[in-house]
């Protein structure tokens, strides 16, 4: 369904406007010889999944990675569910994210990442 950005509750949610991306802004912009590797990995109660899409801009790999963490933490699924107990451990970074359960990571973890890459020959920083 689409909505305007008014239609959007956003009241709690501290973000600079350069932040917000139309998804379909961010495919229709997507070309550089530079490739952003979005790879998200999960594992919630013996289910297991994950994606990997591509992007030719930094900014619109960390707002999809940022969508993508926004969906799973909306979810509720473990180990979201019990962010803050000392069994679970989170970090994260501009281009990471990942929550798991210490000592069932292959059971119940939440992991999200952005790899650099050139698709022209030429070494990325």
């Amino acid at each position: 369904m689409c909505k305007k950005l008014e239609d959007i509750a956003l009241d709690s949610i501290v973000m600079a406007p350069s932040m917000i991306k139309h998804l379909a802004e961010m495919e229709e912009h997507n070309h550089s010889d530079t490739l952003y590797i979005v790879t998200e990995d999960w594992a919630n109660h013996g289910e297991i999944g994950g994606t990997v899409k591509l992007f030719s801009a930094l900014s619109y790999a960390q707002a999809y990675m940022c969508h993508r963490v926004a969906e799973a933490i909306a979810a509720g699924n473990t180990p979201f569910d019990r962010r803050g107990e000392n069994e679970i451990e989170e970090s994260s970074s501009g281009t990471f994210y990942e929550i798991f359960d210490i000592g069932w990571y292959a059971e119940t973890h939440y992991a999200i990442s952005i790899e650099q890459k050139s698709i022209n020959g030429t070494k990325v920083k």
